[in-house]
């Protein structure tokens, strides 16, 4: 492999980017480097051993999946949650605007791990909520997706699209049904954003396992 020439005047790029190459690359290329840094007559095995604990330091971004249970939760909803919640049968899509509080009081209680077997962030997601798009004496009703990941040391936060009542609530469910229905939802989106962003962060379009 023979290093890019860069033309004179030019600034060489500082950091070597390594989220276009997938996992698997990644790890062959730091067990090939360290193999050759341990060869004695190599005469760059120190910038060969240095590149290669550069490599090693660089932050993995651990496949972000959100692992939801339809049937967990309605049960778990069922025994004691929906009182809590405050989830009856006023949640409902047509008044969604005055409810979808509700919503974001129960994402609050799952990404606390109050249910982990109904809703389980893994890899580098560490949370989800939904932001109201309008006040509860509102006529949209809908909300903003939002999740953070966990990159390296570094937490960010994805935007998936506005959701409308209708998305988060397809049939005429009320009640404990339309808070599972609008949580698969809000889970289903969420895994298929965080699918682009991996992609995008490892030069890979395999999925997620």
């Amino acid at each position: 492999m023979t290093a890019p020439h860069h033309p004179a005047g030019t600034d060489r790029p500082q950091e070597l980017l390594l989220w276009s190459l997938s996992l698997d690359d990644r790890a062959l290329l730091l067990h090939t480097l360290q193999r050759a840094a341990r060869r004695p007559l190599w005469r760059d095995r120190v910038a060969v051993a240095s590149l290669a604990t550069r490599l090693s330091a660089v932050p993995v971004l651990q496949a972000p999946r959100l692992l939801f249970d339809a049937e967990a939760c309605w049960q778990w909803l069922e025994a004691g949650a929906a009182a809590r919640y405050g989830i009856d049968d006023t949640l409902h899509r047509d008044t969604l605007a005055a409810t979808c509080g509700q919503l974001d009081d129960l994402l609050t209680g799952l990404n606390d791990g109050e249910a982990p077997h109904v809703w389980q962030p893994t890899g580098a997601l560490r949370q989800v909520r939904i932001w109201r798009t309008a006040d509860n004496d509102g006529a949209d009703g809908g909300g903003v997706l939002t999740a953070q990941l966990l990159i390296g040391h570094t937490t960010v936060r994805i935007c998936p699209m506005h959701q409308e009542p209708l998305d988060l609530m397809p049939s005429d469910n009320c009640g404990v049904f339309a808070a599972v229905e609008a949580l698969e939802h809000i889970a289903t989106e969420i895994n298929r954003e965080c699918q682009v962003v991996f992609a995008a962060l490892t030069g890979t379009d395999r999925e997620l396992p």
